[in-house]
C-alpha cells in the first residue's frame, strides 16, 4: 500500500483522444465534483429516486455500489433498484436494459457501466429519452453528450493507473525478477478502452526493465479469472 501511495499523484487528470475526434476529452478532478453544504441541502430537498445497473459484481464493483449507497444516504436520494447482469457480456446486460427501459420514466436518473457499447447504443438512447443517464467506465461513441438527459461519464486515468501499478511492482522486485499478469481479453484487443489503457501503461513501464520477465495470461470471461490465475501459478512456481 505504501509503495502505491509513494507513487500516486492525486491531481492527475484523464485525457482521451482517438482518430475519430478532433479534440481530446479531458476530465475534471475529484475536487471539481465537491459539493457545498448549500448544494447538498438543495439535493436533499428534491427527493430524488435513482437506479444503478452494473455489468458484474467483483470487488471493485462492490466498492462502487457501496459508494452509491453512501452518497445516496448522505444526499437523501432513494436508490430504489440495483440491477446486476447475469454475465459480463452485452447480451446479458441488454436483458437488464430492456427491463429498465420499460420503467425508465419512474426514475430521476439511471447509472450504468456498459459492457458492450456497440450492442447497447440504441437501447441506451431509448432510456435516455425517458430519464437522465450516467455512465461508468464506458459510453457509446454515438450517444449525444450534449443531450440534457446525458449526465456524463465517470472513469479513471487508466493509463496512469497501469503506470502506478507497474512501477510499484518493479519497486517491490528491486528491478529484477518475474511478474505474472492477468488481463481481460477485451482490454487486450481494445474493445474496452479503460482496460486497454491500463495494460498499455503497464507495458510501457515494464519495457524499461529488461531484467523483469513478464508472463501474460488472458481471460475472456471474468468468471474464468480464478482458474487462469491458478494455472499461471502452477506453470510458474515460485
Amino acid at each position: 500500500q505504501q509503495d502505491i501511495l509513494d507513487i500516486y499523484d492525486p491531481v492527475v487528470k484523464a485525457e482521451y483522444k482517438d482518430d475519430s475526434m478532433s479534440e481530446a476529452v479531458k476530465s475534471g478532478t475529484g475536487a471539481d465534483l465537491e459539493l457545498t453544504e448549500e448544494e447538498k441541502d438543495k439535493i436533499r430537498s428534491m427527493n430524488l429516486k435513482i437506479a444503478l445497473e452494473q455489468d458484474h459484481l467483483d470487488d471493485s464493483m462492490k466498492l462502487i455500489q457501496q459508494a452509491f449507497r453512501d452518497q445516496c444516504e448522505d444526499l437523501n436520494i432513494e436508490l430504489s433498484d440495483i440491477w446486476v447482469a447475469t454475465a459480463q457480456d452485452g447480451a446479458s446486460q441488454m436483458e437488464d436494459y430492456q427491463r429498465i427501459e420499460a420503467i425508465a420514466q419512474d426514475y430521476d436518473a439511471i447509472f450504468t457501466c456498459p459492457s458492450d457499447a456497440a450492442m447497447e447504443t440504441e437501447i441506451l438512447k431509448k432510456i435516455m429519452k425517458k430519464t437522465k443517464l450516467g455512465c461508468m467506465l464506458a459510453v457509446p461513441f454515438d450517444l449525444d453528450w450534449n443531450d440534457p438527459n446525458f449526465i456524463g461519464i465517470t472513469d479513471i486515468d487508466a493509463y496512469q493507473a497501469g503506470i502506478y501499478s507497474a512501477e510499484a511492482a518493479v519497486k517491490i522486485l528491486n528491478g529484477q525478477g518475474k511478474i505474472g499478469t492477468i488481463g481481460y481479453i477485451n482490454g487486450k484487443n481494445g474493445t474496452i478502452n479503460t482496460c486497454y489503457q491500463r495494460y498499455k501503461g503497464w507495458d510501457d513501464v515494464l519495457a524499461k526493465y529488461p531484467d523483469v520477465e513478464v508472463v501474460d495470461e488472458w481471460y475472456d470471461d471474468p468468471a474464468e479469472s480464478k482458474s487462469v490465475i491458478t494455472g499461471l501459478l502452477a506453470s510458474n512456481p515460485l
